[in-house]
């Protein structure tokens, strides 16, 4: 049982690598994950650990997940999929260093909704 910020290492120092999560998905037969958040425009390095945590997890396939989060795995990752031109709604804005996502990562974000979906058709996420 992990929560969020511990398993996809909200800071940066505590960050697992992609290798990480493989290594996770042959040890355990279930990874249950706790508080998963709506990731916003400035949780995007967040819900890529997540993305790779997922795809280990579905390239594995034997390993069940199990994610308590705040939305449906779609609206997990809406925010950062659509990512609108003006959005203050943190308070944050947006500037030169914080650039919409390139189209990889939005198809990454797509793919892993889909896949906690397909996952859980499989009784695999809970």
């Amino acid at each position: 049982r992990f929560h969020f910020d511990d398993i996809c290492g909200w800071r940066k120092g505590d960050a697992l690598s992609a290798a990480d999560y493989v290594v996770l998905a042959k040890s355990y037969n279930a990874i249950f994950v706790e508080e998963c958040p709506i990731f916003r425009k400035i949780d995007r390095e967040a819900a890529a650990r997540f993305v790779r945590l997922v795809d280990a997890i579905y390239d594995g396939g034997s390993t069940a997940l199990v994610v308590s989060a705040h939305g449906s795995p779609d609206a997990i990752f809406q925010q950062v999929v659509e990512w609108p031109a003006d959005d203050d709604d943190d308070g944050r804005g947006r500037d030169d260093d914080d650039p919409p996502p390139t189209q990889e990562e939005r198809t990454s974000y797509r793919r892993a909704a889909s896949r906690l979906v397909e996952l859980g058709r499989g009784s695999k996420v809970l």
